[in-house]
């Protein structure tokens, strides 16, 4: 038997299921093959994960309706409560963030004790398409500069700091006549307008580790920290690489952000898009762009290698 909850429900058989899933529970991994249930009752196959992080899974999934969809579901946490605000925050964002460079949420629900996210399924992350293919002619880069920095302007400008834009993040939408850049992910973003003092604790990705959380004289995180992580994205795509290898100890990796390996990586390329890069991979925030915009009215009157 199969509960099913909605964001939107305010009944009190709603409000009873929702308090269920609120109680901490042991986490059961979905199965292939397996049915939860959405809002409107609607039917959710699961097919194989596509990936996991810290905090949640991504399965890929076929709706009743034959439509693709990728479903995220949290990890149950011993702070229920925390959990459900991430989950009800995430969703939230998506439901306000509705751009051609973000990914379009379709769906909210609860189901057997878990939280779901129902999101348009890419055909892969824009580091997958660089592991198979190798590193991007500059042409693809610069587009893929452009559609991001379109993306983050419209974020940014909405108030929302997200925090977390790496290759695995920036999911790819390949279409007969075009190849569309979106930006997921919203789970650790923050609130630009709400007080530092109110926020939660401040968090950073241990491959894309930024230097103003290491180290505060580099300015803090604000905007410039998205800038600073598309410009790890550009350059992964430049290369098909980035500054450290995977398996690096993290002292290593931290190391190599704060003496600017990423910046003199970029600067070696020496071309004008890569020294493009490497502004955006300057350690101190305040020698970044300043905005996406800023970045963009830059990048716009570089000319093509």
């Amino acid at each position: 038997m199969h509960t099913s909850t909605s964001l939107a429900g305010r009944n009190a058989n709603r409000g009873s299921q929702m308090q269920q899933l609120l109680q901490p529970q042991p986490f059961m991994v979905p199965s292939p093959g397996s049915t939860v249930y959405g809002s409107g009752g609607v039917a959710y196959t699961l097919g194989p994960p596509i990936k996991e992080g810290g905090f949640a899974m991504v399965y890929e999934a076929i709706d009743e309706f034959g439509n693709p969809v990728a479903l995220k579901v949290l990890k149950p946490s011993a702070d229920a409560v925390g959990l459900h605000q991430q989950w009800t925050h995430e969703h939230t964002l998506f439901l306000k963030l509705r751009h051609p460079n973000v990914v379009t949420i379709y769906d909210a629900f609860g189901a057997n004790f878990l939280l779901f996210l129902a999101l348009e399924r890419a055909h892969g992350t824009i580091g997958d398409e660089v592991r198979q293919r190798g590193p991007m002619p500059e042409w693809r880069a610069r587009e893929v500069a452009r559609q991001l920095l379109f993306g983050l302007n419209f974020v940014h400008s909405h108030g929302v700091l997200h925090k977390d834009i790496t290759i695995n993040n920036v999911l790819v939408f390949n279409n007969p006549l075009t190849t569309t850049f979106k930006i997921s992910d919203f789970g650790i973003s923050r609130d630009l307008f709400t007080p530092w003092a109110m926020q939660p604790p401040e968090l950073n990705n241990a491959i894309f580790p930024l230097p103003e959380i290491l180290l505060q004289e580099f300015g803090g995180s604000s905007i410039r920290s998205d800038l600073y992580h598309l410009g790890l994205v550009l350059l992964f795509c430049l290369t098909g690489q980035l500054p450290w290898h995977e398996g690096t100890p993290q002292e290593q990796i931290n190391a190599a952000a704060l003496n600017g390996a990423p910046r003199q990586q970029a600067e070696a390329l020496r071309t004008p898009f890569s020294a493009f890069v490497a502004v955006l991979l300057r350690r101190h925030a305040d020698f970044r762009y300043q905005s996406a915009l800023d970045a963009w009215r830059a990048l716009k009157f570089i000319p093509a290698s």
